[in-house]
């Protein structure tokens, strides 16, 4: 009798379609979180913005269950010195051929070698999420910052990459088309939802996303193909570039526009070992991005730095601004006036809204040797770099009186 009840049993589970839909959902939702189709197309130029290598980390991020104490958000002058520093911390051969930076500078997303230095002056393990992207500027940072906020990862304090690039650059004029907001602006948050008074249903909607990887990204692979057939039919794949005919041809098929030197993942490069000299290479590029100075889009990029400085006041997050070390060949391309008025404007807002302003460089003696090219850290120069950031984080999280301490104690650091 017991036996015929469970054959019974047996076949109404196997035979329900129901039980057999939810099963078949759940595999194919965990074998899409695993395989992640959609970052193998990003050479196609059809994977949405939120598959776009360089930005790709920001939506998971924002989707994850972190919440660390230290976020830094800023452009490759963030990402190299972390990327050097870590492999040499555990103890791996760092890369400097293209594939390694494609595949691995570009989408970084840690900071274990600052993270041990905080450590290290604080007695207890902190986590730092390392948010950078190339290319990214000021507005793009105030947009990160934001999006973290409204997904309730609150830091203690937030770091900041600030160089005149971030104000000038002329190959990203427009803030709504960088690829960190094309990749953010549809990104839904809970903050967002509470925000807005959002009823109850579109609440429910974004925790089942949370719950379902499918149901979460949908919208990537709406995207895809959405841009497969904008392709296909030679017809611009967004109101934006229809309304934008003077857009080259290729780029109104394109998710996410490129920082100039940011190509889709590259393969079958030789590895290369052995750092290159520092030819400075990357003046030329440099010289396009500040060149015609374009004052305008520097006045655009103060107001996003006031409204970030703003925003971390009202929510108590405690704000380092570091002015990045550069080489003198990548400041003399700028001219003395602007220079000085960037200095002012930097110095100004961080008073007015109580951030902390470092400039490493006048504090710690970096020489040739602690450079890649004109602009981006070796792993020499990125231990002095973190060495006043750590310093400054720690003093941050420490300050009494201020509502973003951290109780110091022992705890078992990497």
């Amino acid at each position: 009798m017991i036996v015929q009840r469970l054959s019974g049993l047996n076949r109404v589970v196997v035979g329900s379609v129901s039980v057999l839909t939810v099963f078949m959902l759940i595999v194919l939702d965990v074998a899409l979180s695993v395989s992640n189709p959609l970052k193998f197309l990003n050479s196609t130029g059809l994977a949405g913005p939120n598959q776009y290598f360089i930005t790709d980390k920001l939506p998971e991020f924002l989707a994850s269950g972190l919440s660390p104490e230290v976020i830094m958000t800023g452009s490759s002058l963030f990402l190299f010195p972390a990327v050097r520093c870590d492999d040499e911390f555990c103890r791996r051969r760092t890369r400097y051929d293209k594939e390694y930076l494609h595949n691995h500078v570009a989408c970084y997303s840690k900071a274990l070698y600052l993270e041990g230095e905080l450590c290290r002056r604080a007695g207890k393990p902190l986590s730092v999420a390392n948010l950078a992207t190339l290319g990214e500027l000021i507005s793009d940072q105030y947009l990160v910052f934001k999006k973290c906020i409204s997904s309730l990862k609150k830091p203690a304090v937030l770091v900041c990459d600030i160089s005149p690039r971030a104000f000038l650059d002329n190959n990203l004029p427009d803030p709504r088309l960088t690829p960190v907001y094309l990749a953010l602006q549809d990104q839904v948050c809970l903050g967002d939802l509470l925000e807005t008074h959002a009823d109850s249903a579109q609440i429910s909607q974004l925790m089942l996303g949370r719950a379902w990887h499918f149901f979460q990204l949908r919208g990537n692979y709406r995207d895809f193909c959405n841009q497969l057939v904008a392709r296909l039919s030679n017809h611009p794949s967004n109101l934006y570039f229809a309304m934008h005919p003077q857009l080259p041809a290729a780029d109104k098929n394109v998710g996410a526009p490129k920082p100039l030197g940011a190509a889709a993942p590259e393969k079958s490069h030789k590895p290369i070992f052995d750092a290159p000299d520092n030819t400075l290479g990357d003046l030329e590029a440099y010289r396009r991005d500040y060149q015609p100075l374009t004052m305008s889009h520097f006045k655009v990029q103060s107001i996003y730095l006031k409204k970030l400085l703003a925003l971390a006041r009202d929510q108590h997050v405690a704000v380092l601004l570091v002015d990045m070390p550069l080489m003198p060949q990548n400041t003399e391309l700028l001219p003395p006036a602007f220079l000085k008025q960037y200095e002012i404007e930097l110095a100004m807002q961080a008073k007015a809204y109580d951030a902390v302003l470092i400039r490493p460089a006048l504090s710690e003696s970096f020489a040739s040797s602690d450079f890649e090219d004109s602009a981006h850290l070796n792993a020499s120069g990125g231990r002095k770099l973190y060495k006043a950031i750590s310093a400054e984080v720690a003093a941050l999280l420490f300050r009494p009186g201020k509502t973003t301490g951290i109780a110091a104690g022992k705890g078992s650091c990497p």
